[in-house]
């Protein structure tokens, strides 16, 4: 809606979806925003029964709505999350998460639907771990509690790094790295991955700014969530951190997951496309581990593929991972994209990899993350050296 008509009719349709959530609850209920086009629902002294029919009447109400904006009508949809509040010992942390897994059960389900939490003892320990990582996250959020490592992608005929990409770890007890695979999970249960996004675009382009001032060449690639790329603000915060500490923007590139490069990329277009024209790039990362299609390197604004590291780790005695390889490589190429293997640990690895048409590396070998920035030493190898791993491959 915000793309299409604009911000102000996205706020005529917030107000409208309030006003129905506000006239199907009873006196003394609360309804209240969350965030985007998320709402609250606080429900006291109520059955599991009385409930759900509260339920079945907002999803009705909100089905029979239309949504008038200038000569386009428009269905207004919703699903719905539910938990029950039973003793003093549940947390509101909890309380969300549980309501957050119902909600999509309802969404994969259809839409349109609401769907009643149901706890099994793993659920209810992975929501207690959650919980406890959400409060650390946030007060590394208050507290600069994360830390940033830089790790080198290598062009693969000079030799020459052409981006570092920014790895983000949880500072935990002052001392122990934490890595993004154990606390992100909660993050995106929690909420949380917008305002960290803005804490990585924040610190990351500032220290982009120090090291460029030693070599302007220096280039950063940065993950950002599906969550921050579906919010038009988002953009506009990259361009503004990007002027405020004097960073082209053909100094970054924005990764993002494959998944939520299908989600997503379709509906922020525009910004994309906008950012795109003054030089950055996007990049999709982890390719062929979810939906693999192909159709979407014609239509969006992708300059790198970065191949999952499931087809590069074991690519030199794997020759159908050679050929997944080899084919990404080639459809990048007759799109005009580049393409980024990770996870590169070894030097036969990296010489076959660059005669699969891979242009660019990343990986221990390459060099390992870290707070300083690298250059990589890796020696250019003899042509015979080329020919003894494909020979043995």
């Amino acid at each position: 809606m915000n793309d299409s008509f604009g911000h102000a009719a996205g706020d005529r349709l917030l107000k409208l979806v309030a006003e129905r959530l506000v006239a199907s609850v009873r006196e003394g209920d609360i309804v209240a925003r969350f965030g985007g086009d998320e709402f609250i629902v606080l429900l006291t002294d109520v059955s599991k029964k009385e409930g759900e029919s509260i339920c079945a009447t907002l999803v009705k109400r909100m089905q029979d709505e239309r949504f008038i904006e200038g000569t386009e009508s428009f269905d207004v949809r919703c699903s719905i999350g539910v938990t029950m509040i039973r003793g003093a010992r549940v947390t509101a942390e909890e309380l969300l998460a549980q309501a957050d897994m119902a909600c999509h059960h309802a969404k994969a389900k259809g839409r349109n639907q609401f769907c009643v939490y149901k706890a099994s003892d793993k659920e209810m320990n992975e929501i207690a771990a959650d919980g406890g990582w959400s409060q650390q996250i946030r007060r590394a959020l208050k507290e600069d509690g994360f830390l940033l490592q830089y790790q080198p992608i290598v062009d693969i005929k000079t030799r020459e790094t052409i981006y570092y990409e920014v790895l983000l770890r949880l500072l935990a007890d002052k001392q122990r790295l934490v890595m993004p695979s154990t606390f992100l999970p909660a993050a995106v249960r929690f909420g949380l991955m917008l305002e960290i996004d803005e804490w990585v675009i924040r610190h990351a382009l500032q220290r982009l700014a120090e090291f460029r001032a030693a070599n302007n060449n220096i280039r950063f690639a940065l993950n950002v969530s599906g969550s921050s790329i579906e919010r038009p603000e988002f953009f506009k915060y990259i361009e503004e951190q990007a002027a405020a500490n004097s960073v082209p923007l053909d100094a970054l590139v924005i990764e993002i997951t494959e998944q939520a490069a299908v989600r997503n990329m379709p509906a922020a277009a525009r910004q994309i496309a906008d950012l795109v024209a003054r030089g950055c790039k996007f990049a999709i990362d982890d390719f062929g581990a979810g939906y693999s299609s192909y159709s979407y390197l014609k239509t969006l604004p992708v300059a790198l593929v970065k191949i999952d590291g499931s087809f590069v780790t074991n690519v030199v005695a794997d020759a159908i991972d050679q050929r997944i390889v080899s084919a990404i490589s080639q459809i990048a190429k007759a799109a005009r994209t580049k393409t980024i293997a990770e996870h590169v640990n070894d030097y036969d690895t990296f010489l076959l990899l660059g005669e699969l048409g891979v242009d660019y590396a990343q990986g221990n070998l390459l060099g390992k993350p870290s707070t300083k920035l690298k250059p990589n030493v890796l020696p250019i190898p003899l042509r015979d050296e080329t020919e003894r791993i494909l020979g043995s491959a």
